[in-house]
């Protein structure tokens, strides 16, 4: 959790800083984003992610001993795992719609946010990551935007990527898309992050290319997400 402040702390800086570089006199913020957790989701019993550095054997034992963490292989090394609990509410979420209600600019949600859980009605910090791409559909569901793009490092989405067979999905329902069979890496919450904000909000999402932002805006290119699609459209 402390790592996470300080990651949206840092990063955000530099965000904020390039920004206002390029956009003379628009009002930029970044905003310490903590996200609402909840301490009896199965997830928080059941650490899966993989966080820190890598240790040999011997360290592993040496420091679950000393701190009591959970070290699990990772590769021919070891590394800390943590819970991935589910987001159930951004905490500063009115704080967040003040500021973009008044065209500022926010930088927000940074590594998934800050999980923080509520006992005996005291907020207190849970060592845990949240999917980045889950915190970002609930924070545009909350905040009722009207599209959520998802940003990459490839143009549309595609089935057996990185195969002869791979082919780019142009649209889809989100019902559809997720019944499709995508490998559980760096796409997949991405999908389940996008379908998640289509049936909930009824609006439309996309994944695409970082570099093609103003396009995906725009319609012309990246995976289209709407409930009024029906089924999948391969581009």
């Amino acid at each position: 959790m402390f790592l996470g402040a300080e990651s949206q702390g840092m990063i955000g800086y530099m965000l904020e800083q390039e920004l206002r570089n390029h956009m003379p006199g628009r009002q930029v913020a970044c905003l310490l984003t903590q996200v609402e957790v909840d301490i009896n989701d199965p997830a928080v019993k059941q650490p899966n992610k993989f966080i820190g550095p890598v240790y040999n054997e011997e360290q592993a034992k040496k420091l679950m001993q000393e701190k009591g963490w959970i070290i699990k292989p990772d590769g021919k090394y070891y590394r800390r795992v943590v819970p991935s609990p589910q987001p159930l509410a951004i905490v500063e979420i009115e704080t967040l719609r003040t500021l973009v209600n008044n065209d500022v600019i926010v930088i927000a949600g940074g590594g998934g946010g800050i999980p923080v859980t509520t006992l005996s009605s005291q907020s207190r910090g849970l060592e845990a990551v949240i999917d980045k791409d889950r915190c970002c559909s609930l924070m545009a569901q909350q905040l009722d935007v009207d599209l959520l793009i998802i940003a990459t490092d490839v143009s549309r989405v595609f089935t057996d990527f990185g195969t002869v067979d791979s082919k780019a999905i142009k649209a889809a329902n989100p019902h559809a898309l997720l019944e499709m069979d995508f490998p559980a890496g760096s796409m997949w919450p991405k999908i389940q992050a996008t379908c998640e904000f289509s049936i909930n909000s009824g609006r439309s999402a996309v994944i695409g290319s970082l570099e093609d932002i103003v396009d995906m805006v725009d319609g012309r290119t990246g995976t289209l997400i709407n409930k009024d699609i029906d089924g999948v459209a391969f581009h």
